[in-house]
């Protein structure tokens, strides 16, 4: 079970005004349930009055007879601002399928967007804002544009709703997958110039699965590790893949590649994601600050040790396992 208090993050990298309700985080409908995963978007119209910025405000946060609020995490006003109600369960989709997944509440998040219902009302800020938070979202939880749909799509029977009347959901879907493609681009006023991702070396991070997940060079590391597949985004699966590495290595099973599993993974000189010849390198620069002869460290690297992984011979790696810290803190120097 999840909550999604990623909303607000991901609802201002639209670059339009997003106004948080008091309580959200731990806000959900039906006796404040939290969700059972983040799977997809639902794109709905509120059907409400003619006037007004968000006139369903109160009916979305609070709900109505027989159907209890939130109705939506999200809420999409004729002048972009964007609310965001909850962070669990909403009672936006009902009996509902839609890309694998039925019963949509559980898993996908809704946005009520203000309109009378007929498709002729939208303003540009809600046409230009709308596949913008669609794709900031589903950029937060590295889902495709195929996992927006609208409440007349994904609703059952087919055919008992019409919204989100006015937006042919294709071209939204293709025009989602081209801000996802380049994910400067969401925020209004097109693409921006950005800072390239940090590039994290093994071991200098913790990491854990979150929402958006953690990527990059040292999660491969501790996928190769954990056995897991190395795509290099640090999932739920992998996590639950690394917490049984490190229950049979004798470490926390939290799942969380944390200081203590680092030590552990770059003791092994097999684990680490880098050319053995720096590493050779930097393990006899070690040696030498110890004051270890020369002919002596050489020996010593070369000395043959069994994996105990996969039973291959490594020749540095008794050594690596004496030194792991400050080898790579030296290899993190240069």
């Amino acid at each position: 079970m999840v909550w999604a208090t990623w909303l607000a993050d991901a609802a201002r990298m639209t670059g339009y005004p997003v106004i948080e309700v008091s309580g959200w985080e731990r806000r959900g409908s039906s006796g404040g349930r939290a969700l059972n995963a983040v799977e997809g978007v639902v794109l709905h119209h509120t059907a409400g009055a003619k006037t007004g910025n968000y006139p369903s405000y109160n009916v979305v946060l609070k709900g109505r007879t027989g159907l209890s609020g939130p109705l939506s995490q999200l809420g999409l006003a004729r002048d972009g601002s964007i609310y965001v109600f909850g962070a669990g369960r909403a009672n936006h989709a009902g009996e509902s399928f839609w890309a694998g997944f039925s019963n949509l509440n559980g898993y996908f998040i809704g946005i009520e967007a203000e309109s009378v219902g007929y498709g002729q009302d939208w303003t540009q800020a809600q046409k230009d804002a709308y596949p913008r938070l669609v794709a900031a979202i589903l950029h937060y939880i590295r889902r495709n544009g195929g996992r927006a749909g609208g409440h007349r799509e994904v609703g059952l029977p087919k055919g008992r709703k019409t919204d989100p009347a006015g937006f042919n959901m294709n071209e939204v879907r293709s025009l989602v997958d081209s801000y996802l493609a380049n994910p400067s681009a969401i925020r209004r006023g097109g693409a921006v110039q950005v800072e390239p991702d940090r590039i994290f070396k093994p071991g200098e991070r913790v990491l854990r699965n979150t929402v958006p997940q953690l990527s990059g060079p040292d999660v491969e590391v501790v996928q190769k590790w954990a056995g897991a597949k190395a795509d290099g985004f640090y999932g739920p699966n992998t996590a639950k893949l690394v917490a049984d590495k490190q229950r049979s290595a004798g470490l926390e099973a939290d799942g969380v590649a944390g200081p203590k599993t680092w030590e552990y993974i770059l003791s092994r000189g097999d684990e680490l994601d880098m050319d053995r010849t720096e590493l050779k390198n930097a393990v006899r620069e070690v040696l030498a600050e110890d004051g270890v002869k020369k002919s002596f460290a050489e020996t010593l690297l070369e000395y043959p040790v069994k994996s105990e992984y996969d039973g291959t011979i490594h020749p540095f790696k008794r050594f690596v396992s004496l030194t792991s810290k400050r080898v790579i803190d030296l290899l993190q120097r240069k």
